[in-house]
């Protein structure tokens, strides 16, 4: 439900406690790769290289802090020179399936 700015919520349906729910497409279950990848250099300045053990990468996918894609490579080694300073989330997805997501640290 959308901030209501202090009105009352409308009573249907199912009880609002007022919690705050939030669900992304960066909420992934990390387990998937049983911590055999690697991003080097974190926090990187130009250029950082994924590996993954016994997995062949999909794809990658560069997200900015609004949850916005600034990026789509299919390389192990990936160039963000063009992107500003900041803290990006990173989604890989292995030609098998697997996700796995990472914050990554451009200076």
């Amino acid at each position: 439900m959308k901030h209501q700015n202090s009105d009352t919520r409308a009573l249907s349906g199912n009880i609002d406690i007022g919690a705050y729910e939030y669900s992304s497409t960066l909420s992934i279950n990390n387990l998937d790769f049983d911590n055999k990848i690697s991003i080097s250099p974190n926090p990187v300045y130009n250029v950082f290289v994924i590996k993954i053990e016994n997995e062949i990468l999909e794809k990658a996918i560069i997200y900015d802090g609004l949850g916005q894609q600034v990026k789509l490579v299919d390389s192990n080694e990936v160039n963000i020179s063009k992107l500003k300073d900041g803290i990006y989330f990173l989604k890989i997805t292995s030609k098998s399936g697997k996700i796995f997501t990472e914050t990554i640290i451009k200076y």
